[in-house]
């Protein structure tokens, strides 16, 4: 958790090492993550949420996260057909991680030329009120031996050239992709990019909600690359400086980390509560001054789902992000139905808190 507040504070070669460490850790923690997604989609456990899905802003999140990432001459573009309905119906956190995954895989291993992603629509004439969105992300990287094919997204397979041992990998993120398509009613493939030679194009499918008034929304115009200089940090550090944050987590070291990890992205108006009751309080006296709440679970006096439920009693909307190391789908569903807007994992690092800060806070502001 401290690698990067002490990459400040220390030589060019103690940097090296701390980097080393960070680079280990991340790594760490998508394995993590992929084996608790394996073992619950194979277990059947594995629910999805309902929700509104804004496409626009799942594309963003997807390519803001990928960005940083990209070797220097790849352009990185997303396309949207015009009339694509803006806002459908499912579960957009397990559709961006489809997305994610993709386009994870199309950085990782293109060095040079371009990644596009293709979104299209398709009603479904005999269910209506239902569409087929499918997704496209096409490369010029180094493309999938034949002999690979068919077992791209069997679990656990990577296949194996000179190229892909640079890449690290648990064998996991197609097939997990594959695992929650079929949830999502849909499927995933692959075909090789006939506009490059060793390119690779990867798509899903899934079935959402369109309803009448969804399908009238605003169409989306994102075809154009993402600029090189655009930094979404820089962009939340200028509107930081002005936003008002709760931080309500009971453990010092945490609560430490926390606070170092936004003064960082330049947030400076941060109160602390040390229970859900505390919380409940600072928010009865000045009910209209945070901007968003970080909400640990579990503390003593009062958790953070019945904290959550006492504030929007009070018919407040505020963004309230939970804190935790529960993120079992049965746990989040039960967050949400309290009134959180979010959840993100402990340990908490800096891309985490970015991207969830500029989704709750950043985007209204852009």
């Amino acid at each position: 958790m401290f690698a990067r507040n002490l990459s400040s504070s220390v030589t060019p070669q103690q940097r090296e090492h701390v980097a080393i460490a960070q680079d280990s850790m991340s790594h760490l923690l998508r394995i993590m993550n992929d084996l608790l997604d394996y073992t619950k989609l194979s277990s059947g456990s594995f629910s999805l949420h309902s929700d509104v899905v804004d496409i626009k802003e799942v594309m963003d999140a997807v390519i803001r996260n990928c960005k940083s990432s990209l070797k220097a001459g790849v352009e990185l573009t997303t396309t949207v057909p015009p009339g694509f309905p803006r806002l459908l119906h499912g579960d957009p956190l397990r559709d961006r991680q489809v997305l994610q995954n993709l386009v994870d895989n199309a950085v990782k291993y293109t060095e040079s030329g371009y990644i596009k992603v293709f979104i299209f629509c398709y009603e479904d004439e005999q269910q209506p009120g239902r569409c087929t969105v499918r997704t496209e992300v096409a490369d010029t990287g180094i493309g999938v031996p034949d002999n690979a094919v068919n077992t791209l997204f069997t679990p656990f397979t990577r296949f194996a050239t000179s190229a892909t041992r640079a890449y690290p990998g648990t064998g996991l993120g197609l097939s997990i992709c594959k695992s929650l398509a079929k949830l999502m009613e849909g499927t995933v493939g692959y075909s090789p990019n006939p506009e490059s030679q060793g390119g690779s194009i990867f798509w899903f499918t899934v079935k959402m909600g369109c309803s009448r008034s969804v399908a009238r929304s605003p169409t989306i115009n994102i075809g154009s690359p993402v600029p090189a200089n655009r930094n979404t940090e820089d962009e939340l550090r200028l509107i930081a400086p002005q936003k008002h944050i709760l931080l309500v987590e009971d453990n010092l070291i945490n609560h430490t980390v926390m606070l170092k990890l936004l003064r960082r992205l330049g947030f400076e108006r941060i109160d602390g509560a040390w229970n859900g009751s505390e919380a409940v309080r600072l928010i009865k006296q000045k009910p209209l001054s945070y901007d968003v709440v970080f909400m640990d679970i579990s503390m003593p006096v009062m958790d953070g789902v019945t904290a959550t439920t006492r504030i929007r009693e009070m018919g407040l909307q505020m963004p309230i992000i939970a804190i935790t190391g529960n993120v079992l789908q049965g746990d989040t569903d039960k967050y949400m139905a309290s009134g959180i807007c979010d959840c993100i994992a402990k340990p908490v690092h800096h891309d985490q808190l970015l991207n969830v800060l500029w989704k709750w806070i950043g985007l209204a502001c852009s």
